[in-house]
């Protein structure tokens, strides 16, 4: 704040007299009070004195807003008093900046001297009361800097008053403080310092921001000690007082997670622990992660054995040795704040730290977890830091380092504590991830010793028997796995990097079995919860059954990890045998067309194991579904049996049919699970799902998405196959149509209305000769979703519809109905050019237009069938008025029928389709949706040369048109670009009204 706009500062007089005063130049008024000389003396004492608080004060207000703005003491940090009064200290001689140079935060460009801490240590004596004015009332601290400073002798206090917070986190900093504290007293003198870890991570912010910034400016680096830091912050390190709590068989069935987010009152330290951590990598990266590390493994290692020896003298000397206690008690911090040391600093370090230090720490941190009696919480951050150092571990070529890291995890996988537990698991996922190929090695081939293969051996067998100890899966959180889960995925990556691909296979085989288990046991939980429930309806039997459907829904996510490792290893074995082509005639390059000499046993698991059990999940959530919707569960808000931490019903069959669908996806990598077996049971199975109730299984219809787009190049070059899956795909939209003009529910349901959008979708683009006589019925379905005016969502899968139906005809057959001029054959791409912010929408047509979106690519002359489909749409739309109407809807939704908001979504959809039917056609189509002088559209006043001038300027036919109103060229920007969609949403929104008008105003 400035001091011409400080509010209740002084006036100038009142500033000058107080300055007089303090700097002792007083001079009489013109009629000065007759005073004694003693009287005269004390008046100027006091003035000076209270001029010295009034500025104490404020800069210690000062301190605080800086600590809540931005947590830099840049005023106090880099400035100290010199001379005759408080100026900012110039930057050393050796330095090259600028003097003008921005500050790093928005402070000064100064340069901390190497005494620039001096007098504030330890010794200095306490602040001021805090002032209670709000900072709005406090002056600039600038006014101050140029202002003389304090009587002599109050220099010092006024320096640690000022900034005694500040420099009791930054005391271990710097080695300036041997200036006043001699080195070898740091440690005590640190004790006595009320230091807290959100000051301490402030300081190494700071630190580190101006380490790495003024490289330049020499004696930066010798005045920031990475070893001072790293020891500093290991002090202020507070665990919670809870932290060495486990979970006891007493209290198991309402254990809570130390580290969830509904425990934060067990861990009043979390926050501030975690600013710490962030602190600790700037400080980290200001130095290099791979210089840190050694530091932390060494203060690691020193902690340990500093605990180990003052362990020994407290059992020699007997518990009644008070001080032995305290010594024991003493190391055990330092244990705890070394570890978190390491803990936050090693995931900074990458593939080329340092292997001697990344072996070190493997080391310190296996002798911690597994012979130092330590709190559950600092076991919980050591086996997190060998997640952290994964990358590291992957390079290490020292065979014991990876059975050390790996020994650890064992050891944490078998903790009564939860949260180390699972903190073992994400270690294990992550150096199983990292050191896949090293892990997979037979151990002959290997030059990791055999330790390694049996810790691997361990940790699956940890899975196979359902895990670590955990508490019921109703406690995780959202976002949250089990630690099944995670450990599957840590031991998929080890078995797909298997070789042959046989062997792969058949590891994939064997880690599917217990999640197939977990999956069909969680199926029949939840049918015997339903009926329990149907009998006898009560709280706590509609609570088991809602937590049966989130373990069921949680095991099928787990099943789609299998799922994908089946399907990698497949394609792994498939691509290692000999295949030979089906028929002589049929090229050996198509996938689809090969024969291979041996099954698949990844197809067996999937066709005689994984589908069954998805079966079985389908039947139990059909039959729990009367349950739920008796007792108003998802439609009664806030119900008293749901928690919001778990999976609802919809949500686990969102998961199931997300494991059909990876299912069905998979033969796009693994010809071999392109069978009737795989694909085609579960299309079956979605498909019968979905029939039997449309509103709520209609996220089944994924399924036929998928298998649709998976299959796209292949449905080009077997019309047989074409022809199966447009039978599928027929059937899956003849259930929807039939739910849409029978069940009134339907309508009202968007996600079921969007996922019949998006089926119809992906049969169009995959040219279905099944939708041949739907196609006019396809239309009318889109011009009735526009003309809805619905929003959100809602509103973004009716655009991309229609879209996708005005341009359907150009897309299958270019060559027949797109013309020269169509943006899709002049080089310009599916979508021109789209600028980032056009919208989700655009964002979404531009990756479908490049084959990246969960939609198949166009099948444009790839077969009869798509040529038949483009001839039905060409008549609905150009000889029976269905594209008129649909671009009236369209541009109705951007004149308000839908919110204002998403006329740039309507304006993509447009243009998308503009850019297939090309300029005539568009132009065509905007004369018959715009009407003559009359039509009332979008406005009454609108004249038809208007709407002339509007088609010429939207589809740049005439780009140095004069317009009318307000759509002349300086409205709509200089841009010369035509296939340009900001270009096009400026001229429709100008047109339409954009947000400020309606239709007919």
């Amino acid at each position: 704040m400035s001091s011409s706009t400080a509010p209740d500062r002084p006036s100038a007089s009142a500033a000058s007299y107080a300055r007089s005063i303090a700097s002792g130049s007083f001079a009489e008024p013109s009629t000065p009070t007759p005073l004694t000389a003693a009287a005269a003396r004390s008046a100027r004492v006091s003035a000076a004195l209270k001029a010295f608080l009034i500025r104490s004060a404020v800069l210690t207000a000062r301190s605080r807003s800086l600590r809540r703005r931005s947590g830099v003491f840049d005023e106090f940090f880099f400035c100290e008093p010199r001379g005759s009064g408080s100026v900012i200290v110039e930057p050393p001689p050796d330095c090259d900046e600028e003097e003008d140079r921005l500050g790093i935060h928005g402070g000064d460009p100064d340069e901390l001297p190497d005494d620039a801490l001096a007098g504030r240590d330890a010794q200095s004596p306490p602040p001021p009361p805090p002032d209670d004015r709000d900072e709005s009332d406090m002056s600039d601290s600038r006014t101050f800097r140029e202002s003389p400073p304090p009587p002599p002798g109050l220099h010092a206090y006024a320096a640690s008053a000022s900034a005694a917070s500040f420099a009791t986190a930054c005391a271990s900093l710097y080695p300036s403080l041997s200036a006043v504290n001699d080195t070898s007293d740091t440690e005590s003198a640190s004790s006595r310092l009320p230091l807290s870890q959100r000051s301490m991570a402030t300081s190494l912010r700071t630190v580190a921001a101006r380490s790495s910034t003024e490289t330049r400016c020499a004696g930066v680096a010798k005045r920031f000690s990475p070893g001072a830091a790293a020891a500093a912050a290991a002090r202020c390190v507070r665990m919670p007082a809870s932290a060495g709590a486990a979970a006891t068989d007493d209290r198991r069935d309402d254990y809570e997670y130390p580290n969830s987010d509904d425990d934060d009152a067990g861990d009043e330290y979390r926050e501030e622990r975690d600013e710490l951590g962030e602190g600790l990598r700037d400080a980290a990266g200001a130095v290099d992660p791979n210089v840190f590390l050694p530091i932390a493994v060494a203060g690691l290692t020193a902690s340990i054995d500093a605990h180990a020896a003052a362990a020994a003298a407290y059992a020699q000397n007997g518990q009644n040795d008070d001080g032995s206690g305290r010594a024991v008690d003493a190391s055990v911090k330092s244990v705890e704040g070394w570890t978190f040391v390491l803990f936050a600093t090693a995931r900074l370090v990458g593939k080329d730290g340092p292997s001697a230090a990344v072996g070190d720490a493997i080391f310190t941190v296996e002798r911690l977890v597994t012979r130092v009696p330590v709190s559950n919480r600092t076991t919980e951050l050591a086996v997190w830091t060998v997640g952290g150092l994964c990358k590291a571990l992957s390079a290490v070529t020292d065979a014991g380092v990876l059975r050390a890291a790996l020994g650890a995890v064992v050891t944490g996988l078998n903790s009564d504590d939860p949260s180390v537990s699972r903190g073992a698991c994400v270690a294990a996922m992550r150096t199983c991830e990292s050191c896949a190929r090293i892990l997979a090695l037979p151990v002959d081939q290997s030059s990791h010793s055999q330790s390694a293969s049996d810790a691997v051996s361990a940790i699956a067998r940890c899975y196979a028997n359902g895990g670590p100890w955990a508490p019921p899966l109703a406690t995780l959180r959202r976002g949250q796995e089990p630690m099944t889960t995670i450990l599957c995925r840590g031991l998929a990556r080890v078995a797909v990097a298997k070789s042959p691909g046989s062997d792969a296979e058949a590891a994939c085989v064997e880690l599917a079995g217990p999640a197939i288990n977990a999956f069909r046991n969680a199926s029949a939980t939840l049918t015997a919860s339903a009926n329990e429930c149907a009998a006898a309806p009560s709280h706590d039997a509609l609570v088991r059954a809602l937590q049966a459907v989130n373990a069921l829904s949680r095991m099928a996510a787990e099943c789609r990890v299998v799922a994908g490792a089946l399907a990698e290893a497949s394609a792994k074995s498939t691509g290692e045998e000999a295949p030979i082509p089906s028929h002589p005639d049929q090229h050996p390059d198509h996938p689809e067309h090969l024969v291979f000499g041996k099954p698949s046993v990844a197809a067996a698991a999937l066709a005689d194991a994984l589908l069954p059990a998805a079966d079985e999940a389908l039947r139990a959530l059909a039959a729990s579904a009367p349950v739920f919707s008796a007792a108003g569960v998802g439609v009664v808000a806030n119900h008293p049996a749901v928690d919001k931490r778990i999976h609802d019903a919809s949500e686990a069959l969102e998961a199931v049919a997300g494991l059909l669908a990876d299912v069905v996806a998979a033969g796009r990598v693994a010809p071999a699970l392109r069978s009737t077996q795989c694909t085609g049971a579960a299309l079956r199975l979605a498909l019968n799902a979905y029939a039997s109730d449309p509103v709520r299984c209609h996220p089944l219809l994924d399924v036929v998405v998928a298998a649709l787009a998976s299959n796209s190049s292949a449905l080009r070059l077997n019309p047989e196959l074409s022809s199966e899956l447009g039978a599928v795909a027929r059937a899956a939209i003849d259930a929807a149509l039939d739910a849409y003009e029978r069940r009134p529910g339907f309508r009202h349901d968007d996600a079921a209305m969007a996922s019949m959008f998006k089926l119809t979708q992906a049969s169009v683009r995959a040219g279905c000769a099944s939708l041949t006589d739907l196609a006019e019925r396809v239309a009318s379905l889109a011009h009735e979703s526009l003309g809805a005016g619905s929003s959100g969502e809602s509103a973004l899968s009716s655009l991309t519809f229609a879209a996708d139906v005005l341009s359907a005809a150009a897309m299958l057959n270019p060559s027949r109905h797109a013309p020269g001029d169509a943006g899709i054959r002049v080089g310009v791409g599916g979508m021109g050019k789209v600028d980032p912010g056009m919208g989700r929408l655009a964002s979404n047509l531009a990756r479908a237009a490049g084959g990246r979106g969960d939609l198949p690519g166009w099948a444009s002359d790839a077969h009869e069938d798509a040529i038949r489909l483009a001839d039905a749409f060409h008549v609905v739309l150009c000889e029976r008025g269905a594209g008129v109407a649909l671009v009236r809807a369209m541009l109705e939704c951007a004149n308000g029928l839908m919110p204002p908001g998403l006329v740039t979504d309507v304006s993509a959809a447009l243009y998308a389709a503009w850019m297939a039917v090309g300029d005539g056609r568009m132009a065509e189509w905007l004369h018959g949706a715009l009407g003559g002088d009359r039509d009332g559209f979008p406005r009454d006043s609108t004249t038809k040369e208007q709407k002339e001038d509007f088609i010429g300027l939207l589809l740049f036919l005439h780009a140095d048109a004069s317009g009318h109103g307000d759509l002349g060229p300086s409205r709509l920007g200089k841009t010369g670009e035509k296939h340009d969609l900001r270009r096009f949403k400026r001229c429709l929104k100008a047109f339409c009204g954009g947000k400020k008008s309606g239709s007919g105003q």
